[in-house]
């Protein structure tokens, strides 16, 4: 399973190809984030769902999104804006950094449209920040020779899942103890290094792939293939078929391999001789 990554390795010595894997891409996706007292929008709205659960708001193009932090102390809050045009391009903004700090209107006015309970926390937004999020192209390869790249030099991906960090921790985990294997010579790195890429690469390459797929339903942009002739897609059948997919997207890492798993494989391939 691991010499597929290393019959690739060549392509790479054509140094015109190269940006091509080490050039971030311009998701398509800008967010803006701010974190709030939660005491200041339950004294607004004592029963907000928000309270006691993740809360998404989603719309055509755009969606909120909303959670605790800090043992209920405070909300974790960002509203996503989705521009399909621009996908995989450089960022558009060239006049502005990637992260930067926001006048409050520009996302009030970007979801004046959205319905009370989501307008109640951009109302108590107060220094939103914009981000404008990157991803990598997938890269043929991760490592070579006694060289290795992990967590989002190797995949950084969209947020929709909540794993990039995760993801990189993994990395981290699997990796230090291959490395630190009473097996694992110096001679040994770059077979280790390998059984590391051959393990974590394809689990982060379709956590990444899941991701994108779950944005792009909260944003309306995937079709509904039940959807019967003349019903809206926000008709109530709709867009409980449309919770489930989400569902099912999300077991993409809650259904993931068992790092212990994914480890006790890696001894495996390094035991053997």
């Amino acid at each position: 399973m691991f010499e597929t990554a290393a019959k690739v390795e060549p392509a790479l010595f054509d140094r015109s190809q190269l940006s091509r894997y080490t050039d971030t891409r311009y998701s398509g996706y800008s967010v803006y984030r701010e974190i709030i007292p939660m005491d200041k929008l339950l004294a607004r709205c004592p029963d907000h769902p928000v309270r006691d659960a993740l809360c998404l708001f989603c719309g055509k193009g755009k969606n909120l999104v909303g959670y605790t932090i800090n043992n209920g102390a405070m909300l974790n809050f960002a509203g996503v804006v989705y521009h399909s045009a621009l996908v995989g391009t450089d960022f558009p903004g060239l006049d502005r950094h990637w992260v930067e700090d926001v006048p409050k209107e520009e996302l009030s006015d970007l979801f004046c449209d959205f319905e009370p309970l989501a307008r109640a926390c951009i109302d108590l937004c107060e220094k939103p920040s914009g981000w404008a999020v990157h991803v990598m192209a997938k890269l043929p390869f991760w490592t070579r020779g006694h060289v290795a790249i992990m967590g989002d030099a190797a995949h950084a991906a969209t947020f929709h899942l909540g794993a990039g960090a995760g993801q990189a921790i993994e990395d981290a985990w699997l990796l230090g103890r291959l490395l630190a294997h009473p097996r694992t010579t110096l001679a040994d790195v770059p077979r280790a290094l390998k059984i590391f890429e051959g393990i974590c690469k394809p689990n982060a390459e379709r956590v990444a792939d899941k991701s994108m797929e779950t944005g792009l339903m909260f944003g309306f942009y995937t079709a509904d293939p039940l959807l019967h002739a003349g019903e809206d897609e926000r008709s109530p059948a709709a867009l409980e078929r449309r919770k489930e997919k989400v569902i099912r997207a999300r077991r993409a890492v809650t259904e993931a391999e068992d790092p212990l798993k994914q480890w006790e494989r890696a001894e495996e391939f390094l035991l053997k001789v």
